[in-house]
C-alpha cells in the first residue's frame, strides 16, 4: 500500500509497480503551512535566485568534482542572465566543497562568497525574498511552487531509471527538466516550468483546500 499526495505521486507509485487499488491520494498535512496557494507572477523579472544542490553521490571524489562543476556552471549562467545568487540551501549542515572559506556559513565559488544555509523546514524562510529556485525534483519543488515562486528542475547529465531510482519518465510529461546548462538557460529565459495544461495541482492534491480546517 502507498499514500500519495498528488497525481504525479500516484503515477510514480504506479510506475514502481504498486497496484492502483492499493494507492490512496490525500492532502499531505505538511503542505498546509504554504496555504493559501500563491500564483506565480508571469511577467516578473528575475533578480534573485537560490540553488538547491543535487543528492550527493556515494563516491567522495565524484561528489567533489560534480559539486564544483554544478555550482560553478549555474553561477556563470546567473551572471550572464544578470540574476544575483542569494544563497545555496542544503538539507544538512555538512557541505563538501573543493574550497571552503573560513566562515562555515559561506563558500567561495568563482572568487565570490556565497551564503550557505541548511536545515529541514527552513526553505520557506530561505526563498521568501527570491524569485526563482534551481534544484532537483523533490518536495522542495512543491513547496516553492505553492509559494508562487518559480522552480527550475536541473538534473545535470543523462538520467536513467536503472542508475537513478528517484527518476521516472512521467515527470517529463508535467514539468520542463533541464539536463544541461544550455537547457536551463532557455527554460529560465522563457520561464518554462510546467508543460501545457499542468500546474502545481498535479503535484499535490490541494484543490479546494485554503486553510488547515479544510
Amino acid at each position: 500500500y502507498a499514500l500519495a499526495f498528488g497525481r504525479l505521486d500516484f503515477l510514480a507509485y504506479r510506475y514502481l509497480g504498486i497496484k492502483q487499488d492499493n494507492i490512496r491520494v490525500s492532502s499531505f498535512p505538511y503542505f498546509e503551512k504554504f496555504l493559501p496557494i500563491k500564483k506565480s507572477i508571469g511577467n516578473r523579472r528575475y533578480r534573485k535566485a537560490v540553488i538547491l544542490p543535487p543528492d550527493p553521490s556515494n563516491d567522495f571524489c565524484e561528489k567533489n568534482h560534480r559539486s564544483f562543476d554544478f555550482y560553478q556552471n549555474i553561477l556563470n549562467l546567473l551572471d550572464k542572465l544578470e540574476i544575483d545568487l542569494s544563497s545555496i540551501k542544503l538539507r544538512h549542515g555538512m557541505f563538501t566543497k573543493v574550497s571552503l572559506s573560513s566562515n562555515k556559513n559561506q563558500v567561495d565559488i568563482n572568487g565570490r562568497v556565497v551564503s550557505i544555509l541548511s536545515g529541514y523546514g527552513a526553505l520557506k524562510e530561505t526563498i521568501k525574498d527570491s524569485d526563482l529556485v534551481i534544484g532537483p525534483a523533490g518536495t522542495a519543488l512543491i513547496e516553492t511552487l505553492l509559494m508562487g515562486k518559480d522552480y527550475f528542475i536541473y538534473h545535470e547529465g543523462d538520467v536513467n531509471s536503472e542508475i537513478d531510482p528517484t527518476y521516472f519518465p512521467i515527470l517529463d510529461e508535467y514539468m520542463y527538466i533541464s539536463y544541461n546548462i544550455s537547457q536551463l538557460e532557455e527554460n529560465i529565459k522563457n520561464k518554462r516550468i510546467y508543460k501545457k495544461d499542468c500546474s502545481v495541482n498535479d503535484l499535490v492534491d490541494l484543490l479546494g483546500v485554503d486553510n488547515k480546517e479544510d
